[in-house]
Order: structure tokens, then sequence, then C-alpha cells
């Protein structure tokens, strides 16, 4: 297919990312093929200029064609100042790199010296050059180097003097790739730590013997001893994040410990292994929310150096996640529950991590930043939240990240100054610029811990919660760092009310339907989770039609954030899931989730835009619970709606509510 005009200044990689970001913006494809000229900008702002006038512009819009508009600028600025101080280089040759148009995608990155540099070296083993520029598509020269050293190995052909310039070249591009800016971008397989099979084996057995273990009442010893010494992050956090949501806080933080060796050490070895910074993300991003404001102030007044190593670490892994690149991750822009990370629900996830950190603690470690800018970071990352799950179908058009980027642009008064569209924009800039320079400070060592501050911080961290414990106890409040998924819930004051009420009126148990393959997982991750705490852990399920607009309504309403249960066994829509062949099961669930102090009644069907909802006993009358134990009902039966009440759990409902989670019921 033949290439747009505009292209003219862009590489094969800039000219595919550009088109990516143009399939994101609804219409702008078939604008470009009928108003061709060499300046897309003209073009993208003459399409904006069409979509404003017809009312037709949407935030996503607005936000995806500055982001297109700046990097094409940035394109051609490349492109003119390239072409200004190489004129000896205007005519193509193929022993000069700098000659080719397009440029090779693994030289994207570089700058021109950088590219004249291997220029010295590439065309002095015979063949390279033709072979590399048969492979201009490809971005790592030094993956393509080791294939070029195979095939000739396999000729027979092994001159040290040869060897010796391939290996110079290999090793001029990893430098030039990890001393770049743009560092925390690039991936080096050839510096992977081979941990595939110890991985593979790691899930195998703890499918078996971990993952469906209530931790509460069972420890897995023989497990746990199994890895024990185990070093690699992501089979430490895995573990880490299971007994830490059990509250065996003792157990959880011996595999910090080890994990803490790698993750704060430079150079770190797994720095180019997914599922390791991926495994790192999780032990130090749930550390810091579990510590929340209050613990990371304390933990700075006693180790300012490991306070500021934690937060900005945590901030680099989330980057590296956010921007992860490589092969194995796009070939394929898909989600999978089963895929191991980094794939596109983890970038997900990470958005929206990164977009709490910095609205909680960047005070912390973006000292040179002030509140607005940090706001704008905060936007920027929520609003990349949405773009990426909506262009993915995970979520609807009106999704919560959007109407939580929309509510933090009002509150935090960047409406004042600018449109959300340039706030974006900025804090994209912020963001990347913040990342780089912690890449830089993390990779000189700034951020390592040493044995003793290693030893401090776990001493700390074991006291503080420990004190959150003996509070909750004194008190009679929850577990502060277990209160978000109700591993530690706080009760309603009308609690004994409200037991008394449903019992009296025969509910002596909830519903929830789900797909039998869903099983599984509900158990791996300590019980039922709402969609949008199913998001924050990387779960993504797809899309159908009618399920994106039952997330938007979630959304107007704000309760994408609530596990949906029943009052009655059987709902019109298990009818219908089971018409497009789902295999469901019933689920029944404790009557004391209703009692949870965040719990909320709905007196109808709550995608219905009439319904009524709150949290109080009253609230829960309001519900016709007569209607709701009625067998059946006909769509013109005037229960029909209000048998459709439902409970609204927020975040999530622990295994220990759910009576049957080891033998759930075949819905027929």
């Amino acid at each position: 297919m033949e290439k747009y005009k505009w292209s003219y200044c862009l590489t094969d990689v800039q000219y595919n990312r550009l088109i990516r970001i143009i399939n994101k913006i609804p219409g702008l494809s078939a604008y470009l093929d009928i108003n061709d000229n060499p300046s897309l900008i003209d073009i993208v702002r003459a399409f904006r200029n069409y979509t404003d006038s017809e009312g037709i512009t949407t935030t996503g819009m607005r936000v995806n064609s500055e982001v297109l508009i700046k990097w094409y600028d940035l394109y051609q600025k490349e492109y003119a100042e390239t072409h200004k101080s190489n004129n000896s280089y205007s005519s193509f040759r193929l022993d000069r790199i700098l000659t080719w148009n397009p440029r090779p995608q693994w030289s994207s990155n570089m700058k021109v010296e950088e590219i004249d540099y291997l220029d010295h070296f590439i065309p002095k083993v015979p063949g390279l050059s033709n072979f590399l520029y048969g492979e201009k598509d490809k971005s790592n020269l030094y993956d393509l180097v080791v294939y070029f050293q195979m095939r000739l190995n396999a000729t027979g052909v092994n001159e040290p003097e040869i060897n010796f310039l391939l290996e110079t070249i290999k090793e001029r591009f990893y430098r030039i790739m990890d001393d770049h800016q743009d560092a925390i971008h690039y991936v080096n397989h050839s510096h992977q730590i081979n941990d595939s099979e110890l991985i593979s084996q790691f899930q195998e057995q703890a499918e078996k013997e971990f993952y469906k273990v209530n931790l509460e009442k069972n420890i897995c010893s023989n497990f746990t001893n199994r890895y024990i010494n185990c070093s690699n992050p992501y089979i430490a956090g895995e573990i880490f994040l299971r007994f830490f949501r059990a509250n065996k806080i003792d157990i959880a933080l011996i595999f910090v410990q080890k994990a803490f060796t790698y993750i704060f050490s430079a150079p770190n070895i797994y720095w180019h292994n997914k599922e390791a910074v991926f495994g790192s993300v999780n032990i130090v991003y749930t550390l810091i929310e579990a510590l929340g404001y209050e613990g990371v102030v304390k933990l700075k007044e006693s180790y300012s150096n490991v306070s500021k190593s934690l937060l900005e670490t945590a901030y680099l892994l989330l980057s590296r996640t956010i921007y992860w690149y490589d092969k194995e991750t796009y070939k394929d822009e898909t989600y999978d529950d089963l895929k191991r990370p980094i794939s596109i629900q983890h970038k997900l996830r990470a958005y929206r991590l990164r977009a709490y950190l910095t609205e909680t603690f960047g005070e912390f470690f973006f000292p040179k930043t002030n509140e607005v800018e940090r706001n704008m970071m905060t936007l920027a990352d929520m609003l990349s939240a949405h773009e990426v799950a909506y262009a993915n179908k995970i979520v609807g058009r009106e999704s919560i990240f959007r109407q939580d980027a929309i509510k933090l642009f009002h509150t935090k008064g960047l409406f004042k100054t600018c449109s959300p569209e340039q706030a974006a924009e900025k804090g994209f800039m912020l963001s990347d610029h913040a990342s780089q320079t912690i890449h830089s400070q993390y990779k000189s060592g700034s951020y390592c811990l040493t044995e003793n501050d290693i030893s401090n911080v776990i001493k700390f961290l074991r006291i503080y919660f420990r004190n959150k414990i003996i509070e909750a106890e004194k008190f009679n409040i929850p577990i502060s760092y277990l209160k978000k998924d109700n591993y530690s819930p706080s009760f309603k004051k009308e609690k004994d009310k409200i037991r008394q009420y449903l019992q009296s009126n025969g509910i002596v148990c909830l519903y929830h339907f789900t797909e039998s393959d869903k099983i599984d997982s509900i158990i791996k991750y300590g019980g039922l989770l709402s969609y949008k705490r199913c998001l924050d852990e990387g779960i993504v399920m797809p899309v159908r039609e009618d399920m994106a607009l039952s997330r938007d309504i979630d959304a107007k309403f704000g309760l994408e954030d609530y596990v949906r249960l029943s009052f009655c066994s059987h709902l019109p829509k298990i009818d219908e899931r089971k018409s497009e062949g789902a295999n469901l099961v019933m689920l029944r669930i404790c009557i004391d989730v209703a009692l949870f102090d965040e719990t909320m009644f709905t007196d109808i069907e709550a995608t219905h835009n009439g319904l009524k909802y709150g949290n109080s006993f009253e609230d829960l009358k309001r519900v016709n619970l007569a209607s709701t134990q009625k067998e059946f009902c006909e769509p013109s039966d005037p229960d029909f709606l209000q048998r459709q009440a439902e409970i609204l759990v927020r975040g999530l409902i622990p295994l220990k509510y759910i009576i049957n989670i080891s033998n759930p019921e075949p819905i027929k």
C-alpha cells in the first residue's frame, strides 16, 4: 500500500506509530485518504475543526490528535536536522546507514553520531550491510547481529577478526541504548536471565499447592520452604502478595527481604526480565499502598534514604511496565488473563497505579514540580489508562478512568488555566522526563540499599503492621492495610437490625453467577473482585456491547468498584448468557457481606436509569424483598424490575464469605 505524502520524513517505525494513533481517532483515517498533502499537522487541525463544528469531538479524539501532532512535529524536526547536517550522505549508499531512507527501526532512538559510529564497523563485515538492509523493520540490532553470527557459523565461517567486529557492534549498540535517554523503553534479550523454566515450574506447582489454599488456615509449609531462598522477584512477589493479604506478615516479609537485594541494586540483573519487573512492582507498590501516607511519612522520618528509594523505584518500575517494548509484547496487542506479564492488561494496571502514586506521594519524590504539574501527570496517566482500555474494548466510552480524570481536572482547578488535552499533554512530557531522570539515578546506584538498610526497613515494616493489628484489636476497628479488600471489613452501625431484617424475610444467603472457568481465578485472587478491582489486579475480561453500556452506566453512578449480588437465584440475564453458550455456575454468598459499612442496596437492577440506592438500613427497606423471592416474573409483571434488586459490595468479597466456593452449583 502506498504511503501518504506527509510520510516523507518518517521511518517505518515512526510511520507505524502514527498510524496506530490515527486508527484510535474515529473518521480520521478516511479523512486522510481524501485529504492527502505534505503536512499532517494541517490535515489533523482541519479535521478537528470539522468535528468541532459538527459537535462530534470527544475528549479521547482531542487527546489523541494532540499526541499525533506532537509526535509528527518532533519527527519533522529530527528529519530536517539530520538532512541539514549530513548532506554528504544525501545519496543512498548500502555501506552508510545514514543514507538509508527510511532508516532502520533499530536506529530510530539513536543520534546521528551514534549511527555514524556503527557505520565504521558494519561495512567491514562482509554481507552484514546487505543483511541489515533487508531487516530494516527490526528494532533490536543486537538480536540481528546474533542471528547473522549464527548464519555465518552454520556455513563454517569463524574468523577471529569478523567475530571481533560483530562483538564490538553488539556491545556498542547495547551501551548506546542502555545510556540513551529513552533506555527505559529498551529490552535487551541477551541480558535476560533465563528463568522461563523456573517460572513455568512455579506456576504449575502454585496452581496445585498454593493458589487454591486458604492461607489463613494453612501456610503451605512444603511449598513455601521450596521457594524460601528463591531470588526471582516474580516468584517472591506472587508468594508475598498472598501471604500479606492473609495477614501472615512475618512470612510475607521473608520474601520481601530476599527480593529487595535485587530490586535495590545497580545494575538490576532482572531489568530485562518482564515477569521479574512485574513481580517487583507487586512487592514495592503493595507495601507503599499498605503503609499509606501516614506510614510513608514515618518511614521518611526514620530512614529518609530508604523512603526515597522505595517511592522513586516504584515509579520507575511502573514506568518500565508502561513503556515495555519487545517483540513478545507487541506481536499481538490483545489481553489474556493467562498470559504472563507484561501484556496489555499489565500496562493498563501500571497507568492506574502510577497515577495513584503521583497523586498521593508525588510531593515526596518530585520536589522540582509544583502541585499543578503533579496533577497534570496524574491526569495524563488516568486518560492514558482510558485510551488503552477503550482501544482494546476493555471499557466503554465513559469509563471510570475517564470519569476519574475529568473529576480530577475540575476538583484540582486545572480547568482554570488549560483544557484537559493541554493538561494531559504537559503531563505526558513531565512523566516521561521524570521516568528518565529516575532511571538515570537508578542505574548510577542512587537507590541501592545495603544489607543493613534492608534489615532496617524490614524491621520497620514488621513493627508498623503489628502495631496496626494491635490498634485494630484495641479499638475494634478494621486493620487499616487489609480494609481495602474487606479482608478486615468495617460494619454498619445497624448491622444487627439488617441481619435480623433479612433473616425474617427469608433471606438466608445472597447469589452471584459467573462462568465456571472463572472459579480458579476467583480462588487465586482471594475472592470475587469488582470490575475496577479486576483492572487494578491486571485481570481483564472482554467487553460485549451490552456490557460496555452497563459499565458506562456504572461509571456514571460511580458503581464500577462494586461486586453485584442478587436476592434471588435466577435472573433474566442468566437466560441471556446461557443462550449465548455460557457455562454458568451459582455462588452462594454469606449475608454478612450486606453488613459491610460500604455495601449498598438498590431497589431495582443497578444498570436501570431509574434506580435508587444507598448503604443505610432505610435503603434496604426500600427493596421489595417479597418480589425478589418470586421464582419467575414476566417482563410485564409490576415486580419484574424490583425482583432484580441488588446488593453492591465494594471492592472484593473474600473467599471466606463464599459459602460454596469449593462446590459451585451448575446452572441448568
